[in-house]
């Protein structure tokens, strides 16, 4: 299966059937708790963009992340809705397009033990992405925004667009475990809403990124 597919693929299966290794990690992290009120309807600030196997991934020197593991894993996120946003997007990104024999790590490193992961771990097994492949035509993300948030629980749908213009909603979940955020994904069982094509452009109450570059 190509780079390309997967991305694809792993994306609908972020919301749809949730995956990776059927190891049992510690989740770590750095993220810290913030005393300042909630305010899910700002976008996190000091953005930057990077590459990541062809997907541009949003970082904040505020909100995170700070740290990166040995394995090249970021974590350290602030307790507050823009950190939960920024980790789910890292964390979707990573699961997507991370080559054969480094994603059991990260899919330990950046997602909440549960249904999701091991269903995750079951259908990457039967995929192949080498070291060096890159998402083409990859989706970018656009914006976001809560359908609800508790500094346990962060649910959002998080938008993103094709090169061709077309953008996609997708449900997603993050969870404060330890002294982190991280990805929550589904369980199969539990009939998760799929990805939904944005038809009439994005919604006012998207909470809009910065194009890459600006």
């Amino acid at each position: 299966m190509s780079a390309r597919t997967l991305l694809n693929t792993l994306a609908a299966a972020i919301a749809i059937t949730a995956v990776l290794a059927g190891c049992s990690g510690t989740d770590t992290g750095s993220g810290s708790p913030s005393s300042a009120p909630a305010e899910p309807g700002r976008a996190p600030t000091q953005v930057h963009w990077s590459d990541f196997s062809g997907v541009q991934v949003p970082t904040s020197r505020v909100d995170g992340p700070n740290e990166t593991s040995v394995g090249g894993v970021p974590s350290g996120y602030s307790h507050t809705p823009q950190g939960a946003i920024l980790t789910i997007e890292q964390a979707q990104a990573r699961l997507s397009l991370t080559p054969d024999g480094a994603w059991p790590q990260v899919l330990n490193a950046v997602t909440a033990p549960g249904p999701g992961r091991d269903a995750f771990a079951s259908t990457r097994v039967f995929a192949s992405i080498t070291s060096g492949s890159k998402a083409t035509k990859a989706q970018q993300y656009v914006g976001y925004t809560f359908t609800t948030y508790t500094p346990e629980r962060a649910d959002a749908v998080v938008v993103t667009r094709d090169a061709t213009g077309v953008s996609t909603a997708t449900p997603t979940t993050a969870i404060w475990r330890g002294d982190d955020w991280k990805l929550l994904l589904p369980d199969p069982a539990s009939n998760p809403p799929a990805p939904q094509m944005v038809q009439d452009g994005v919604a006012r109450d998207v909470v809009a990124f910065a194009a890459p570059g600006n």
